[in-house]
């Protein structure tokens, strides 16, 4: 349960690299004898020494950074916020020499010390997927690349702004935490970041011992129960109850308490095992320094307090969170120290406690734990015994302006062991001081910009176009969304099998998700060993014809429709292919006025040497066939008798045989029904009454008159019935061809943004146009006629290398014409936002007398003009970068068309 043992100094801790030896022993000579005992330094080992390779990132791409003043200087209230936060660590150093430095003031991108505290920078962003805790984590994680501490062990020794990690799209964890706090801060949840200790696959990203979350594996799928019909519980007072078992309480209480113990010795001893197996695998298990972020509860419907990691956006319950352990917690009011030395799980969460929590800066009395439920501040209130100073932990009281004396308390302590309960008294009165008789200092707002995210950005969630993710279970693709390369695909997740040995074995299923697709292809589910192949599809494409599902597996092809989309009221059409060249179709159909509810369809090949041809041959696939049976069924019609209802209709339709079957529905007073069999041949057309499907009462037979009738109405039944399958099957067909020309050639929805963006545009377009027509009445300028003049005395050249010496002069001319310009606009685009830097600057550092607010006004006012102007000049330079190309390629043109004599000659 106690803290781990610093592997540094703290002076070296804070002080930037190849600079650190030199604070460590400057520092050694101005404390002279006085010098505070530093914490125990341990040797590293060598693949442990520091790379700083944030260092490298940002100064290798630090010329397209935006680096304001409050970056590169300190104003003169973080001059003081800095004073009151060493003084703190010194007291801290001084009483707890065995704990591990903390992260209070690290230096920003250009070297500057800032309080950890004033990196967070609360920013509402204008896109509402980000206003949910879930998939703002989600985005974070996906939007950065992760990188590795320069030092598993150590802190880091630059934390930059979350506007640079936006632009680097880079970061530790450090700096995944601090982005996603202050994006979550603007979405009002009461978020804050912790800096502290977690395992190797945690700091590392290594997911390959974890299961995929159901949310990442299917994300289409409904997470939310079913609900109860509420009129189900109205026939339950009729039912029978069962009836009640007695059982003994004492027995109950007895069982569940000798489960418990035996749970929790069953947990305790798998977490020994698995911190033994850990630390013989990694030795820094327990060391290793990671930053997650917490979310407390009763803010935005959060319930219970949760652990966000930014680098993978998963959320842990904070009992079930695989974290070792806890140093500080900050966000942009303020940062707290760990008192209490103990794990994770057992750590109490609610700031207010001043025995369990070290604020470092004294702001504002701490809320009483009433007013911290309600803002959202309850934690884990376990009860917690605030251990002494060679424990790892204190309560302070306040020494100077902003901070607390930690030495003040700790000299409390040990009166209390001379002098009893008096001194232990004296003790507690100094623990509870007023709030009236603090000097509180409040802390700075944060130096750093706020994150933004443009419209482009937010789209390319992905720093290298795709992302993977390995999971025990399975692998997850990610990729960006409107791209033509990979046909709308946004996720794939390939899933493995599992043999009795839980042992990964090869790719069991392929589950794709597509969006923004014309053909409004949702998802395609890819089964590898048996080759079946699902596509899902939305609605919206006419041409697909209402299709939702499409299947293929071997020689069956499945299609379903959206119920009440298609005119005809298909909802299935099944078609399978035997190996004989026979085709058997079968269609589902719902409301329709015929009551048809099913159609089996039976189709062959057609057989070149049969001399014997089919009354009925149609085209399918590009061949032709023969239709040789057809069954349909249908529904009742309450408004008949159920002896004057046919249910199924079967047509046997070939040279040999051609008949058919009549069933009709089933009365409710009879057990066999009513069947009738015609004979449907040009020769015998009759009623087959001898035929062994024939059964029907003798007083229902029909007579001569009524079966001749039924003959003839068969006969024209089988007609319409040949026609409506010949249409079905060029419909199939068609639809076959669009989701083969979909697959070939795909094409993606635009996106509103871009159609606004290209809309105004065209608009631009045509109002140059306008202006270009009203120059052309004017004569041009001739590019051509001075180099004519200059070199051949206004003659045309002579052949074709005095050509291309021509054309190369003339087009870099105007190429350098354009660039000048271009840079005339540009330069004066950068003096006007240096002005506007200027402006607010000073405005940060304006006081509140009356003098000094109006003048805040007025650089308002100046720099609303500089910002009208910069738009101005920004659209004048967009403009001429899209004329400069339309005149280079129009003069390349024209001397092409002039010159061309010359080059033929």
């Amino acid at each position: 349960d106690s803290f781990p043992v610093t592997t540094m100094s703290d002076a070296e801790a804070q002080a930037p690299e190849g600079d650190s030896k030199a604070a460590v022993e400057e520092g050694g000579k101005k404390e002279g004898n006085e010098q505070e005992e530093g914490p125990m330094v341990l040797n590293l080992p060598s693949d442990l020494k520091e790379k700083n390779n944030k260092k490298w990132l940002i100064e290798s791409t630090g010329g397209h950074l935006t680096i304001p003043d409050t970056y590169k200087f300190n104003t003169l209230q973080e001059e003081e916020t800095l004073e009151v936060v060493e003084d703190f660590r010194r007291q801290f150093i001084q009483l707890f020499p065995n704990r591990r430095p903390l992260l209070l003031f690290p230096t920003n991108e250009c070297g500057v010390q800032k309080f950890i505290s004033t990196t967070v920078s609360p920013t509402l962003e204008p896109y509402p997927e980000l206003y949910d805790l879930g998939a703002c984590a989600t985005f974070v994680s996906n939007y950065l690349q992760y990188s590795k501490l320069d030092n598993p062990v150590k802190l880091p020794t630059i934390v930059p702004a979350s506007r640079t990690v936006l632009e680097l799209r880079a970061g530790d964890c450090f700096d995944f935490s601090i982005l996603l706090v202050s994006l979550l801060k603007g979405c009002e949840y009461n978020a804050y970041c912790i800096s502290g200790y977690a395992p190797k696959w945690i700091t590392e990203v290594d997911l390959t011992s974890t299961y995929c979350p159901e949310r990442i594996k299917f994300p289409d799928e409904p997470r939310n129960k079913p609900k109860k019909d509420d009129n189900s519980g109205e026939n339950d007072r009729y039912l029978l109850k069962d009836l009640k078992q007695h059982k003994s309480i004492y027995e109950i209480s007895k069982t569940n308490k000798d489960n418990e113990m035996k749970k929790r010795l069953v947990d305790r001893a798998k977490a020994e095992a698995l911190a033994k197996i850990e630390k013989e695998v990694d030795k820094y298990a327990t060391d290793r320094i990671h930053c997650w972020v917490l979310v407390k509860a009763n803010r935005r419907d959060i319930k219970e307090d949760v652990f966000v990691e930014a680098s993978t956006g998963i959320i842990y319950p904070v009992k079930e969170s695989p974290y070792v352990g806890i140093e500080t917690i900050w966000d942009d009011t303020n940062c707290w120290v760990n008192m209490q030395g103990s794990k994770t799980m057992e750590v109490s969460l609610d700031i207010s406690e001043k025995k369990c929590w070290e604020n470092v800066m004294i702001t504002k009395p701490p809320p009483s734990n009433n007013d911290a439920s309600a803002r959202g501040m309850t934690g884990n209130r376990s009860p917690s015994k605030s251990p002494t100073a060679k424990d790892g932990a204190a309560s302070p009281a306040k020494s100077r302006p902003g901070t607390a004396s930690l030495k003040s308390r700790k000299g409390s302590k040990q009166e209390g062991k001379q002098d009893g309960q008096g001194a232990a008294s004296r003790a507690e009165k100094a623990e509870n001081v007023g709030a009236a008789d603090l000097d509180t200092l409040d802390v700075p707002r944060s130096w750093a910009l706020p994150p933004t995210i443009t419209k482009e950005n937010y789209r390319s969630r992905y720093p290298k176009f795709c992302k993977t993710i390995n999971y025990r279970d399975c692998k997850v693709e990610l990729f960006e969304e409107y791209k033509n390369e990979t046909a709308g695909l946004v996720q794939r997740v390939s899933i493995y099998e599992y043999n009795e040995d839980n042992v990964p074995m090869p790719v069991e299923k392929i589950i794709e998700h597509f969006r923004f697709r014309k053909d409004k292809m949702r998802k395609r589910v890819t089964f590898v060993k048996t080759g079946k192949t699902v596509t899902y599809f939305d609605k919206g494409c006419e041409m697909l014809m209402a299709l939702k599902e499409y299947t293929v597996e071997g020689n069956t092809e499945i299609y379903v429709f959206f119920p009440g989309e298609r005119k005809d009221g298909m909802l299935q059409r099944t078609a399978k292919r035997a190996k004989k060249g026979t085709v058997r179709v079968v269609e589902l159909f719902s409301n329709r006025d015929d009551r048809l509810i099913q159609r089996e369809t039976t189709l062959k090949d057609v057989n070149p040497s049969e001399e014997t041809k089919s009354l009925y041959v149609l085209e399918s696939r590009n061949k032709e066939v023969t239709l040789c049976k057809i069954r349909e069924k249908f529904s009742r019609d309450e408004a008949k008798d159920a002896d004057e209802d046919v249910e199924v209709r079967t047509h046997w339709i070939e040279p040999v045989k051609r008949e058919v079957m009549l069933e009709f529905h089933l009365r409710k007073t009879s057990i066999i029904r009513k069947c009738l069999v015609y004979n449907l041949d040009m020769e015998f057309k009759k009623l087959l009454a001898t035929h062994p499907m024939h059964k029907c009462p003798p007083d229902k037979m029909p007579t001569q008159n009524e079966s001749l009738k039924q003959l003839a109405l068969l006969a024209q039944k089988e007609k319409d019935v040949f026609q409506d399958v010949r249409d079905r099957e060029e419909k199939a067909d068609h639809l076959d061809m669009v989701l083969e020309e979909f697959a070939n050639n795909i094409e993606l929805e635009q996106d509103l943004h871009d159609k606004a963006q290209e809309a105004s545009e065209k608009i631009e377009d045509e109002m140059e146009i306008g202006l270009e027509d009203q120059d052309s009445e004017r004569e041009k300028p001739d590019f051509l006629q001075p180099f004519l003049d200059a070199n051949f005395g206004g003659a045309l050249p002579k052949n074709k290398s005095q050509v291309a010496a021509v054309k190369s002069e003339c087009l870099a001319a105007l190429k350098e014409r354009l660039l000048e310009r271009a840079t005339i606009i540009q330069d004066h685009l950068d003096r006007e936002q240096a002005a506007l830097n200027r402006l607010t600057e000073l405005n940060r550092m304006q006081g509140e007398n009356q003098e000094e607010k109006k003048k805040a006004e007025e650089n308002k006012e100046m720099s609303d003009l500089i910002m009208f102007r910069l738009s101005i000049l920004d659209a004048r330079l967009k403009r001429h970068e899209k004329m400069a190309i339309k005149k280079y390629t129009e003069l390349t043109n024209d001397l092409e068309e002039r010159l061309s004599k010359v080059v033929g000659k």
